[in-house]
């Protein structure tokens, strides 16, 4: 009987086995990691091979087997190192992405997107970065940098059935309306009176009358008006990274 050591290595997780493995004489490398992914009890999970490597004990490392699985049978006392990507998880890439949000440009944005993401999900991610949803934003432009030519190219809808391209700089253009917030029914009259244009009249009064509107021209206006003035003049959207 043949004995080796071998650990099963799961791609972008924790996840790891290591097993000691009895087997028969002829038995390839193949058969070994099929026996070792049923003595985990992986033998239910959509795994895909991504490398196999033999422990050299001369060069103290291990070394990728290059023949084919299949045909290398294994020795006594040898040491394997599987890795395997599960299928059921997701694997995640970053993209960089500058992002204009009415007019505003935030260069060099990175977003984290599962390796199967498209367009659309780069929007929806962006969205949610800014708390904003599709109902009250527009999508002006979609664009991605091709550096072979220096130039950037129009990504064309529906955004869904477009791949992203993780090795490329994306540019995404949204405009978004701001939520229109109701005036307040017990200061509507002083909301009316800050918003609206005053008007100056040049008119014959007596000096006690001329007095009167000198004092009520230098008159403060009320917390209240100040405020409400202010917000009415906030239409600067702030982008938070």
């Amino acid at each position: 009987m043949l004995m080796n050591h071998v650990k099963l290595v799961i791609e972008n997780s924790p996840e790891e086995k290591a097993l000691v493995l009895e087997e028969t004489e002829g038995t390839t490398v193949e058969s070994l990691i099929r026996l070792a992914i049923s003595k985990a009890k992986w033998k239910d999970r959509r795994l895909t091979l991504l490398t196999a490597k033999l422990y050299i004990a001369e060069a103290t490392q291990f070394n990728a087997i290059t023949q084919p699985l299949n045909d290398m049978a294994v020795s006594h006392l040898q040491k394997f190192e599987i890795r395997l990507r599960d299928e059921e998880i997701a694997t995640t890439c970053s993209i960089n992405v500058d992002v204009t949000i009415n007019g505003t440009t935030q260069a060099n944005q990175q977003f984290e997107l599962s390796d199967n993401a498209n367009v659309q999900d780069l929007i929806m991610a962006i969205l949610d970065k800014i708390r904003r949803n599709e109902g009250n934003s527009m999508i002006d432009s979609v664009r991605i940098f091709y550096s072979e030519f220096d130039e950037w190219a129009d990504v064309i809808e529906p955004y869904s059935n477009e791949a992203i391209k993780f090795d490329r700089k994306y540019s995404v253009v949204i405009n978004c309306k701001e939520p229109e917030i109701p005036p307040n029914a017990n200061s509507s009259e002083k909301s009316d009176q800050v918003n609206s244009p005053r008007t100056f009249v040049m008119s014959n009064s007596s000096p006690a009358a001329e007095s009167g509107q000198r004092d009520m021209a230098h008159t403060k206006p009320s917390p209240t008006q100040s405020s409400i003035a202010i917000a009415s003049n906030q239409s600067d959207l702030t982008f938070a990274q």
